[in-house]
């Protein structure tokens, strides 16, 4: 049995660093750092053109959420697969081939991989990340099967039926696993009825305070932060404790340089904060919050408190930033925990 398996986008990550990101309105692309969008295929070579004209070319490097977050937690010692479909292109050999210490044998190959371009305000050091989903056959989808697993952890796909795809694949699987969810901007910006089935089934879910409030954005302004979180913690899964480990569920709020909240008990009448460590030099952000989720479950696993899990995710989030891509974890051979 695995302790994780993992399921989401399986990208080719092109990372560009740019002096201002502006420079690209004059070419009618407005890219947002801090945020991700949903690009069409068929604008992929003109972007990818313009920014070798205006950017720097920094690396190509596999990517996706629960991607980064699997790999990361392999990295650090646990077993775990991956879930997913890679194009029979040259972009899903070398995504595969990123992912080391991963079990990929519940990867289908069909198609053309997915690519995410990920632009880097030089000035700003935040990132903004554009989607290209991947073109294959719609019934390859139905060909993925999950291994057993102790966790599965999801991460959202830049498809229309994502949530029905993810939802069918949880039904197909053995029952007694812990739901881990991260479900990030691209599923948060479409509203929570877009992946309400999803939240519902979760037990432990990942949420940054700008996704929370996309998730709220059309009701009152009376609506307070504390009543969003209340609402959603409200709905995730309530399923005791499992294997030993903490008590679910179990709601972590990412707040970047400020840190991170947690809220758990039935009752939601606990809750913690975790400030952010001081950072002199950041590098590249891309995937610093699938660090976090790798560093906080990495603890879960090894039955840590909550409150050490969440430092270990505060750890691994640090490191993550000191380097593009996931290429810092090549540089990390040990961690201090």
């Amino acid at each position: 049995m695995f302790d994780l398996t993992g399921f989401g986008a399986l990208n080719l990550d092109i990372i560009y660093e740019i002096d201002e990101i502006t420079a690209l309105h004059r070419h009618g692309i407005y890219l947002t750092p801090g945020h991700e969008t949903i690009g069409r295929r068929d604008e992929l070579a003109r972007l990818v053109s313009i920014l070798n004209d205006e950017a720097r070319l920094i690396s190509k490097c596999g990517g996706g959420s629960a991607a980064n977050t699997t790999v990361c937690l392999a990295n650090l010692g646990f077993k775990t697969a991956f879930a997913g479909i890679a194009g029979m292109d040259a972009d899903g050999d070398k995504i595969l081939n990123s992912m080391h210490q991963v079990d990929l044998t519940k990867v289908v190959r069909n198609g053309k991989s997915g690519v995410c371009l990920v632009v880097i305000d030089k000035g700003l050091r935040d990132r903004a990340m554009c989607v290209f989903p991947p073109q294959t056959d719609a019934k390859t989808w139905d060909m993925l099967k999950i291994p057993d697993s102790k966790f599965l952890h999801f991460s959202s796909l830049a498809l229309k039926n994502a949530p029905a795809i993810q939802m069918k694949l949880l039904s197909t699987t053995r029952s007694d696993f812990i739901f881990s969810f991260d479900p990030g901007e691209i599923y948060c910006s479409k509203g929570l009825d877009f992946f309400l089935e999803l939240v519902k089934r979760a037990d432990l879910l990942f949420l940054t305070e700008a996704e929370l409030q996309m998730l709220y954005s059309s009701e009152s302004s009376s609506t307070t932060t504390d009543m969003m979180i209340m609402k959603v913690f409200n709905l995730l899964r309530r399923n005791g404790n499992y294997l030993g480990l903490n008590s679910f569920p179990i709601l972590v709020l990412k707040q970047g340089k400020n840190g991170a909240t947690i809220f758990y008990d039935s009752n939601f009448d606990k809750n913690f904060h975790v400030p952010a460590l001081e950072v002199k030099d950041v590098v590249d952000t891309t995937g610093a919050g699938d660090a976090f989720d790798a560093g906080f479950l990495s603890g879960i696993f090894k039955g840590k408190s909550l409150k050490d899990a969440a430092t270990d995710g505060i750890v691994i989030a640090t490191k993550s930033i000191s380097a593009f891509g996931r290429s810092w974890l090549e540089r990390s051979t040990t961690f201090d925990f």
